[in-house]
């Protein structure tokens, strides 16, 4: 299911705003990768595995598609909150009760912990995500 939404269905999407942006002389598309797509994320097989595929299929269709004038790029958040938010904290006691030797059995010191590797030492908000692309 991970991959089907976050894989087959960003390739179906990149294919027919593609095939748009060809007939009419070109355009940018910007896909949504993740940095646990780069780093890889314990716990998370198949996310990190669509994340890196996004990845892939960025740089191949960057190189297919410009010669058509269409530029493909991905942008690649890594902790986004707010950390009030349900997918952080859900998360966050996912991790910490996945029995993995990489996280704390503690959900708060799982979240203080991912935070604290952040340089910024915080998580990053959805305007700037936004503001990327």
């Amino acid at each position: 299911r991970v991959m089907d939404i976050n894989v087959v269905g960003a390739f179906q999407v990149l294919q027919a705003c593609a095939k748009n942006m060809a007939a009419h002389g070109g355009g940018a598309i910007v896909q949504t990768g993740s940095v646990a797509g780069l780093r890889g994320t314990p716990t998370m097989g198949a996310y990190v595995a669509s994340k890196a595929a996004i990845h892939g299929l960025t740089m191949t269709a960057s190189k297919d598609l410009a010669p058509h004038n269409i530029r493909v790029n991905t942008v690649m958040p890594a902790l986004i909150g707010p950390s009030s938010g349900f997918m952080w904290k859900r998360q966050n006691e996912l991790h910490a009760a996945s029995g993995s030797p990489y996280f704390d059995r503690d959900p708060a010191v799982v979240a203080a912990k991912k935070i604290g590797g952040v340089p910024l030492k915080r998580l990053g908000e959805v305007e700037e995500v936004v503001e990327a692309v």
